[in-house]
């Protein structure tokens, strides 16, 4: 295998890579968006 062959390659699955990282980024920010609303909601119940 070339190494145009390989670099060929990586570009073709960059895109899913990306949408991938992207879409664990938006999980991860809505999950701690729910947990300072429940640590919120909590703590005005007391």
């Amino acid at each position: 295998m070339t190494r145009n062959n390989i670099v060929f390659t990586n570009y073709k699955y960059l895109p899913s890579i990306i949408t991938t990282i992207m879409c664990n980024i938006h999980n991860i920010s809505s999950f701690t968006v729910q947990v300072a609303d429940w640590l919120f909601f909590n703590s005005q119940r007391l």
